[in-house]
């Protein structure tokens, strides 16, 4: 759980800086000073806390991570002496910070924002809370809108997914089992589009940004090795109902294991020697063991998606779809069911019983986990 109280939170001085769009012949995208708040409105000030409320608290959304680029130049050491630093020098520690943050957007389908640095303590405890909000344009907003308009449009908008936030703050008690800084401090973030999948955490804004890591903490690693075994499965030659037996070995594998060895998956997945082989030359970047946290996974591991071509997709319970669910797409399969249904219909069809025809193939490299 994280250290950061929201409602304890009291906001000292912020900036908001603009982000344009990369431009044609730019390597990354550029900005531009906007405006420095010695004291922010007491409006904005509510909209912050409230979105942050549930920035903390959304378990889906919000990451625990850990600091992994803290030298000269990095996110983490302009951010940690922010509160010390003139008035000038907090202007020029924003832009620093800005600049770092456009540096790192190198594609053009990332939209021009705001960047909101934020300088905050906690009153209960006095310890230093930076807060990092990047408010993202929509289609009724420009880059020449008040920043405070753009923050209240896009926090207080419950259909945009336009915001990413990441905090760094002081720890009130020195961590025994980690190294500096992670001793000392903590680090959240928060992508408000985040699909699920590891992998599709923000890189520019969470990595290359932040300076912020998941490759230590065991339930992204074991999250980022189930997306893997899924992809891997669904681009095996694997017949539609062994993919299934498979993913439910795993699954099976996963909820009775203390620690996952992903070398051994490629014997749960198959009995084919080349297929265990290609599976173990596939996970070298995965560590040897890892602990079997299976909470961010809790919720798609008993889960089958099937999708096709046309867009239909067929979703259902994984302990049941192999059973109750069949691919019908050889002409010998074809030929064994229609025997079956022969048989079977002399009295009627069974009353759980149903044909549903698709005029479509199944995707099975679709990312199943979604």
């Amino acid at each position: 759980m994280t250290e950061v109280n929201p409602n304890a939170l009291n906001i000292k001085r912020a900036a908001a800086h603009k982000i344009f769009e990369k431009e044609d012949g730019q390597t990354h995208s550029s900005f531009e000073k906007g405006r420095i708040f010695d004291q922010l409105p007491v409006d904005i000030v509510d909209v912050i806390k409230s979105r942050l409320i549930q920035v903390v608290g959304n378990k889906g959304k919000s990451h625990q991570l850990e600091i992994s680029s803290f030298d000269e130049g990095s996110f983490f050491k302009a951010c940690s002496i922010l509160s010390d630093r003139s008035p000038s020098e907090f202007i020029d520690s924003t832009l620093e910070i800005t600049s770092l943050l456009a540096s790192s957007q190198r594609r053009k389908a990332i939209k021009a924002s705001y960047l909101w640095v934020i300088d905050a303590e906690d009153k209960d405890t006095a310890k230093k809370v930076w807060i990092i909000i990047k408010a993202e344009l929509h289609e009724a907003l420009t880059i020449d809108a008040d920043a405070c308009k753009v923050l209240k449009e896009v926090f207080l908008s419950p259909t945009q997914k336009m915001y990413k936030v990441g905090i760094l703050y002081e720890r009130e008690h020195i961590l025994t089992d980690k190294f500096f800084p992670n001793n000392t401090y903590g680090c959240l973030l928060f992508d408000s589009s985040w699909s699920g999948r590891v992998a599709k955490l923000a890189n520019y804004f969470c990595k290359d940004f932040l300076g912020f890591s998941y490759e230590n903490i065991a339930k992204y690693q074991i999250s980022a090795l189930y997306d893997h075994i899924n992809d891997f499965i669904n681009k095996s030659d694997l017949s539609s109902d062994e993919r299934v037996q498979a993913l439910e070995n795993v699954v099976s594998y996963f909820q009775i294991s203390d620690e996952i060895n992903p070398d051994d998956i490629g014997d749960i997945i198959s009995q084919d020697q080349s297929i265990i082989n290609d599976f173990k030359d596939s996970v070298y970047t995965f560590p040897g063991a890892i602990k079997a946290d299976v909470d961010m996974i809790k919720n798609k591991i008993n889960k089958y998606r099937l999708p096709f071509e046309n867009n239909v997709i067929i979703n259902g319970p994984l302990n049941s779809f192999g059973r109750t669910v069949k691919v019908v797409d050889t002409v010998d399969k074809l030929k064994s069911f229609v025997d079956e249904i022969l048989t079977s219909i002399e009295g009627g069809l069974p009353p759980n019983f149903t044909v549903v025809r698709i005029d479509s193939k199944p995707i099975f490299k679709d990312e199943q986990s979604k």
